[in-house]
């Protein structure tokens, strides 16, 4: 199974026991003022496929460098207190598949997250996942994935 596979797996089941999670990605570009002209003379050949970018800078998104696949929320139903109550905890699940190991900066993300009260887990297959259920989410699937 694919990384991509899994975290669409992973997606479905949060979706189907009635929790949220989102697909989060990192990554760098480029931003600033798009700008095109028809090729003047020059040693570089521009095409209308090509964007020149005026007063460039660097642009990265996502969260945090190390920020987990997979981010969003499980629902819960708390104490004595607060009977009937939902809140929603944060949610971040990284999705790796066997052979690949996550980064130390994803595993510091995830310690974060559960040193915060929030849910993190690293999910490296579908029996993961099902063995983790209990943990993660409060209620039963509807389907069997």
């Amino acid at each position: 199974m694919s990384e991509k596979e899994l975290i669409n797996l992973v997606q479905y089941y949060f979706t189907e026991t009635g929790n949220r999670i989102f697909r989060q990605n990192t990554g760098f570009g480029w931003v600033g003022n798009k700008f095109f002209k028809p090729p003047m003379e020059t040693s570089v050949r521009i095409t209308p496929q090509d964007v020149i970018i005026k007063n460039a800078r660097p642009l990265h998104a996502g969260l945090c460098k190390g920020s987990s696949d997979l981010i969003g929320w499980t629902t819960k139903t708390i104490t004595p207190d607060m009977v009937g109550t939902k809140v929603a905890v944060f949610t971040a699940i990284e999705c790796k598949t066997l052979g690949f190991k996550a980064s130390p900066e994803q595993i510091a993300f995830i310690n974060a997250v559960q040193k915060a009260g929030g849910i993190g887990k690293i999910i490296y297959s579908l029996d993961d996942l099902n063995e983790q259920r209990a943990e993660t989410i409060n209620d039963k699937p509807k389907s069997e994935l």
